[in-house]
């Protein structure tokens, strides 16, 4: 009896196809295209120092050194800013257990108990019950962040986009919010660069 109320918990294949095209009337795909900064949006500096808490203030420096070596650093060590951000997205309301710092860097080559190399996802530090498109969303910005300090050409966003499914309105918008929250990566890391620059906070590039 009790496996039999377990099995009706479980959606079939066509249940569930049925239940995500129902979100596309609540939740557009196109809407996940568009990146603009909320009118509210907090100082992305002030974030920063915001996340310091509980740090060993005497290496807070050492992080922003790092951070300033480029765009993309910065993304990786400003993953509280994303997320403030990310919350103000469109979302569908369905949660998976998220790396929570999805970025490029975060993947690599590692050996399975079994002995065989794989290519996946190697930082779970900060995994947590979130929204499935932040990790989506964080992972295709840091690619062009990538992209753009590495001198790629912007047609690039393109590719990305051809690579995920040209056809696919959802792939098209990723790859649109992706170059529109490099775009925002890189103003945040100006405003770290100023900061330090006048003065208002340390920072020691080793």
């Amino acid at each position: 009896m009790q496996n039999q109320n377990l099995a009706s918990q479980w959606l079939s294949r066509a249940e569930g196809s049925a239940m995500g095209k129902a979100l596309r009337d609540r939740v557009p795909r196109s809407s996940h295209e568009e990146w603009k900064p909320a009118p509210n949006r907090p100082d992305s500096v002030a974030l920063l120092e915001e996340s310091n808490q509980g740090r060993l203030l005497e290496l807070v420096p050492i992080r922003y050194g790092r951070m300033l070596k480029s765009p993309f650093a910065f993304l990786r060590g400003a993953a509280n800013i994303m997320a403030a951000d990310l919350s103000e997205t469109p979302k569908t309301g369905i949660k998976v257990q998220t790396c929570g710092d999805c970025h490029l860097s975060n993947f690599g080559g590692y050996g399975t108990p079994e002995r065989n190399l794989v290519f996946d996802v190697n930082d779970f530090d900060e995994t947590l019950l979130a929204p499935w498109e932040w990790d989506v969303k964080r992972l295709a910005a840091s690619i062009v962040v990538a992209g753009r300090y590495l001198k790629l050409s912007e047609k690039n966003r393109f590719i990305i986009s051809g690579y995920l499914g040209q056809s696919d309105t959802f792939d098209r918008a990723i790859a649109n919010f992706a170059v529109a929250y490099a775009e925002q990566t890189e103003r945040d890391y100006k405003a770290l660069a100023d900061a330090v620059a006048a003065g208002q906070i340390k920072a020691i590039e080793e």
